[in-house]
């Protein structure tokens, strides 16, 4: 594919690399020759108003319903979002562990000294 010839030299090209922008929004695509997971089928869909992809995984011998969790996938996205599902966003929305949270750990659990060492900027100790 033409497409595709600008990233043929960069070993480094990636799923999202390759397909931004060329899907159109509820498109989906499917390589069977380039599969790499043992048991699962991997599918790229473009779910939102955004030109990035969206990747489910699928058990092989659950392939021939594709099409239904496509379009169970693309009911969940909202349609001007950026392509993630909404229950997807929710929940890492109240799982997500915030710096405040990260900060409140490292000052109890940490000693003094070790905090000091990885966690402080160097540019603090500047003499003005």
């Amino acid at each position: 594919m033409p497409e595709f010839e600008p990233f043929a030299r960069n070993p480094y090209s990636y799923d999202r690399d390759l397909l931004f922008g060329v899907l159109q929004p509820k498109e989906m695509v499917f390589f069977e020759d380039i599969q790499h997971k043992a048991g699962l089928t991997s599918v790229w869909m473009r779910l939102g108003a955004t030109p990035t992809i969206t990747g489910f995984d699928m058990l092989e011998e659950q392939s021939d319903q594709m099409a239904a969790v496509s379009d169970l996938i693309c009911t969940l996205t909202p349609k001007e979002g950026r392509g993630i599902p909404l229950w997807l966003d929710y929940i890492d929305k109240e799982i997500r562990i915030t710096d405040q949270l990260v900060e409140g750990m490292v000052e109890q659990y940490l000693d003094p000294a070790v905090r000091r060492q990885f966690f402080t900027k160097i540019r603090q100790d500047r003499p003005y």
